[in-house]
């Protein structure tokens, strides 16, 4: 089957859930072992927020999609944004996720 962005999108909806208190788009589809949600895109499983990023707001261009809302479950494209590996590493002990990390970890988006 040849994919259209449109088909792709309206696929890719049917796999989330509005939260209505965090705004975070819940992911009810498949996820990898670290709470990532996984869609199957092309013959290959890329992150869910990964393709929310590239259906909703264009080209990922080598880049790291994070996660402004800090929860691996969401798919809002308004809780995403780019950034490079050490974007990434700095975002997560910021948020006490890296392994030593005191840093303040955020829940709101």
């Amino acid at each position: 089957m040849q994919y259209t962005k449109r088909n792709v999108q309206d696929r890719f909806s049917a796999f989330y859930i509005p939260e209505p208190n965090s705004g975070c788009y819940l992911w009810l589809g498949g996820y990898s072992s670290r709470g990532y949600g996984q869609f199957w895109i092309d013959g290959k499983t890329i992150g869910a927020h990964a393709a929310s990023y590239f259906i909703y707001k264009g080209d990922i261009n080598g880049l790291f999609v994070l996660h402004k809302c800090d929860n691996p479950s969401c798919v809002n494209p308004e809780h995403l944004f780019l950034g490079t590996h050490q974007d990434n590493m700095d975002d997560m002990k910021r948020k006490g996720r890296a392994t030593g990390s005191k840093g303040l970890r955020s829940l709101t988006a």
